[in-house]
């Protein structure tokens, strides 16, 4: 028997237990995945350890501990050292290794749901923890005009130092600000929503208004706005319905989670299940999700 487990807070929301079900079907494993709330930071390497302990093959992590996770890891891969950010631990004689997932796992969504990020494609990110550090890294690789909206100084700060390479273009990094996101849309090529603003229970929410959409659409078409949204509960945000509406084509942050589970699921058990069915899956969480929303 194979176990893993989600560390988060809140983590009711997560369909994980489902998805790596399907995957445990597919590659033929006896297999668990369970789902714990970790009240505060300071529990967090209690729950580590105690899993590590008692055979855990390996952890996610959520919001909000994908930073303050490192500090207490035994070593990290060169991608999670690069992002200063970790999704994915694997448990076992070495350890608690820390690995990344999370910014592969968006990028396939974008290439494969949306289109390939190409160079001199200018991106807008809205976020700055442990989500948008992912992404940006791996959309780094492919362009470097990046604009990162945040809403805390300091990590926007961290972010810009961190990525700083001196043969490139340097990320430019701004507090979001209606007039600072009218600016960036006027010419982006994508936006991608790596912060929470939208998540259950919020639905109501997001960054991006209708009245700032009804300024945009008087210098732009949104049919080639590529916009991307990290929260994958609700399956489809506010944002990406508004943003849908006026012609942009747009992609669930549902697509991410699929993805970055493939690579957890390869580094806990050795097993690839990179051709699962996707689509069916995917139209099975979307069904889970609504049930739950349907039911309060």
């Amino acid at each position: 028997m194979i176990f893993t487990a989600l560390l988060g807070n809140p983590v009711e929301h997560s369909v994980s237990t489902y998805l790596f079900s399907e995957y445990a079907k597919i590659a033929d494993l006896e297999y668990t995945h369970i789902k714990l709330n970790v009240p505060a930071e300071v529990d967090l390497p209690v729950y580590l350890h105690s899993l590590h302990k008692i055979g855990c093959a390996g952890v996610n992590i959520t919001l909000p501990y994908k930073l303050a996770v490192v500090k207490y890891l035994d070593a990290q891969d060169d991608r999670a050292q690069a992002i200063g950010a970790v999704n994915t631990v694997v448990m076992g004689n070495s350890g608690l290794i820390g690995y990344n997932t999370d910014g592969v796992g968006a990028y396939r969504s974008i290439s494969d749901h949306l289109r390939p990020v190409k160079s001199g494609d200018r991106v807008t990110v809205l976020g700055s923890g442990g989500a948008a550090r992912a992404i940006i890294y791996e959309l780094y690789q492919r362009t470097d005009e990046i604009t990162v909206l945040g809403q805390i100084p300091a990590q926007l700060e961290s972010l810009s130092k961190d990525f700083h390479n001196p043969d490139r273009k340097p990320l430019q990094v701004s507090l979001i600000r209606d007039a600072a996101l009218y600016d960036c849309l006027r010419t982006a090529d994508f936006l991608i929503n790596a912060t929470p603003v939208g998540m259950y229970p919020e639905t109501n929410d997001s960054l991006v208004t209708p009245a700032l959409l009804d300024r945009l659409e008087q210098e732009r078409s949104m049919k080639d706005l590529w916009t991307f949204d990290a929260v994958f509960n609700p399956h489809t945000t506010l944002m990406l319905k508004l943003l849908a509406q006026r012609g942009s084509p747009t992609c669930s942050g549902i697509w991410m989670m699929i993805y970055q589970a493939v690579e957890a699921f390869a580094l806990w058990t050795g097993k690839d299940v990179s051709q699962a069915p996707f689509r069916d899956i995917e139209a099975k969480l979307q069904h889970l999700l609504e049930q739950r929303y349907s039911h309060g």
